[in-house]
């Protein structure tokens, strides 16, 4: 279905399009080694990457449209070729008149004031498995949507975002068999615990799904401030779990009670509403950006197991550049989970709830009811802004979880063409069911020379 969609994009450009095309991209060759203290040193990957775009973007036209990829080798490290929906990054056509526009095909849409982590911005899907926490290039990613922006006033805009099909952000979870027997006592009463069980990833080909996703918004802007408004009711593409197919069978004989537990649990993805807000403003020298959005799941109350809760995210950033060769951003997050101490409601006993709870917590990062994440950004330039000094630090405060994740990053421009960046990312602190702590033997060095046109 795919290949079909980007064939007719394609006509349509070819037998539209009259504008002045514009070509440019970028090939780049990066090596990343793992440097973690407690592993042996070893090679992460060796990748090339080619990502050439073709576009036609002029003003004033009724149409415009998008074509660009991304290709990767990986000839160090696990061998990696991108699938086709991979390798098309964005495809799409605009159609424009006074006071709309209109774009069909696979695109990125962005939404929120702050730079980092916003929690508006849930249109696009990701993957949360790449080396470097910063690299936007290769973690977020492109989905097939409609999107009509309407334009009543030079101040104020509407937007609509519809998304048929489900696309998963790309997750780590690792495929858990539970194979145990317990037999213990207590006040004459035999348990038996026979575990026979998994929890198991399931890969949803890319539009096998639908999703039926509306995403709308309405932003004002002025002099003193920017607002944004959004409500979203919408596909998760961050999984719950299916427990249907796992089952507890309880006999008893006797004073002997068994317990058969039985069958495979699989990520599911259901339908939540979010209501959202973001605003920016100055204060003296300082721009202040913040984002908020309350997510409602099928989870009202929170007693539902493998379901995730519902959920307040915000975000608070200002950003300070006290000098022109300075920059500075700061950035607050805390995320509420609502009812994380409530009784949980199943048909499965204390201990094998309790086990499945764990499990699923690991995925979910619903643990602790507060969590509290601190970042600080810096960048410096120097000769005539071709050589960048910075990084990024960030630390993390839950219940059980004290972890810090650090980024330094070095880059210069020898031309307009080509560039050299370096850079670690470091991770120390936290428990390995935790945001930050889940990466801690992965501390890693990178090298990457761009060349761009």
């Amino acid at each position: 279905m795919k290949k079909i969609i980007i064939s007719i994009i394609l006509s349509i450009i070819v037998i539209i399009s009259s504008e002045a095309l514009d070509f440019r991209g970028f090939m780049s060759l990066d090596y990343y080694g793992l440097i973690d203290p407690e592993t042996v040193y070893d090679t992460e990957r060796l990748r090339l990457t080619i990502a050439p775009e073709l576009s036609s973007q002029e003003k004033e036209s009724w149409f415009t449209f998008c074509l660009s990829g991304m290709f990767f080798y990986q000839p160090v490290g696990e061998p990696v070729i991108p699938d086709f929906e991979r390798l098309v990054r964005e495809a799409y056509v605009g159609f424009h008149v006074s006071f709309a526009d209109i774009y069909l095909g696979q695109k990125f849409v962005h939404r929120g004031k702050v730079d980092v982590l916003s929690p508006l911005d849930i249109i696009n899907h990701s993957d949360s498995t790449v080396l470097s926490m910063d690299d936007i290039f290769e973690s977020t990613l492109p989905d097939l949507l409609c999107q009509v922006d309407i334009y009543p006033s030079d101040s104020f805009h509407m937007e609509a975002v519809y998304v048929p099909f489900l696309s998963p952000t790309i997750y780590s979870i690792s495929d858990v068999a539970i194979t145990e027997y317990q037999e213990f006592t207590i006040l004459s009463t035999t348990y038996i615990y026979d575990v026979d069980a998994a929890f198991k990833d399931k890969k949803i080909p890319m539009f096998s799904q639908w999703a039926h996703s509306i995403h709308t918004s309405a932003h004002y802007s002025s002099d003193l401030f920017d607002l944004i408004l959004t409500y979203s009711n919408y596909v998760d593409q961050l999984p719950d779990f299916d427990l249907s197919e796992l089952t507890e069978d309880i006999n008893t004989v006797g004073s002997t009670q068994t317990h058969n537990i039985t069958g495979t649990a699989y990520p599911s993805f259901n339908r939540v509403n979010q209501i959202g807000m973001g605003t920016s403003f100055y204060f003296f020298d300082f721009l202040i950006s913040a984002d908020t959005a309350l997510k409602l799941t099928e989870d009202p109350d929170g007693t539902l197991l493998g379901i995730r809760n519902n959920e307040l995210f915000s975000v608070l950033q200002v950003e300070w550049t006290p000098v022109s060769f300075l920059r500075t951003q700061c950035n607050v997050f805390n995320r509420v989970i609502f009812d994380s101490d409530v009784d949980i409601e199943s048909d499965y006993s204390s201990v094998i709830e309790s086990q499945i709870i764990n499990i699923v917590d690991d995925y979910t990062l619903q643990k602790t009811p507060l969590q509290l994440y601190l970042l600080l950004h810096i960048d410096m330039l120097f000769l005539r802004d071709t050589l960048t000094i910075g990084g990024n630090f960030l630390y993390g405060k839950e219940d059980e979880e004290n972890a810090f994740y650090f980024a330094p990053r070095i880059a210069y421009s020898i031309n307009d063409y080509f560039s050299i960046t370096g850079g670690a990312n470091l991770w120390w602190g936290g428990i390995i069911e935790g945001f930050l702590g889940r990466n801690e033997t992965h501390d890693n060095f990178f090298v990457r020379a761009k060349f761009s046109i």
